[in-house]
């Protein structure tokens, strides 16, 4: 049993020594860093201003091309907007014209195109339905090929005797109508 526990020690001492130089690793890294992160933060301000002294001249070359395109453009635009509204009024004279003119032939009674082609396709529609209707060949030669059915058999009726018709009298002649 002594010796399960000495062995224990042994165990309890190298774990002890283990995680004593663990912190002291940590408390190095520390220490590393406190000198290392001051020299390597410096670096990284001295790299950032340069870098942003480079970026505005770039920045700045890109505006002024942006500034020169624009300042060349206004006067394009000018003149492209002075031609869309002289074009702009000549399309509403037209339509005030057109506007007109529709409104006499509507007081006049003078049928639109929509309104002709609308009356087009309803007399095609009733030409198609008229064509439905009539036995075409076709439809004479579906009759033909279809079966027979079997006629049923009606019970004979029996007739009645004819009475004598009533004497007719003379009144006035009806017109026959003329065509």
């Amino acid at each position: 049993m002594a010796e399960k526990k000495e062995k224990a020690k042994k165990v309890d001492e190298s774990i002890l020594d283990a995680a004593n130089k663990i912190w002291m690793a940590g408390l190095g890294a520390v220490q590393t860093a406190e000198k290392e992160g001051s020299k390597l933060f410096k670096s990284l301000v001295d790299k950032g201003v340069d870098f942003q002294s480079m970026r505005r001249e770039v920045s700045q070359r890109q505006l002024d091309k942006i500034s020169s395109i624009v300042k060349g453009g206004v006067g394009s635009v000018k003149g492209k907007i002075d031609d869309i509204t002289q074009q702009k009024e000549g399309v509403w004279d037209k339509f005030r014209i057109e506007q007109t003119i529709s409104s006499v032939m509507k007081t006049f009674g003078v049928a639109t195109k929509r309104e002709i082609d609308s009356l087009n396709k309803k007399i095609d529609s009733l030409s198609k339905a008229v064509g439905d209707m009539k036995p075409g060949p076709k439809k004479a030669a579906a009759k033909k090929a279809a079966p027979k059915k079997t006629p049923v058999k009606k019970a004979p009726v029996k007739k009645a005797r004819a009475k004598k018709a009533a004497p007719k009298t003379a009144g006035p002649k009806a017109e026959a109508p003329k065509s």
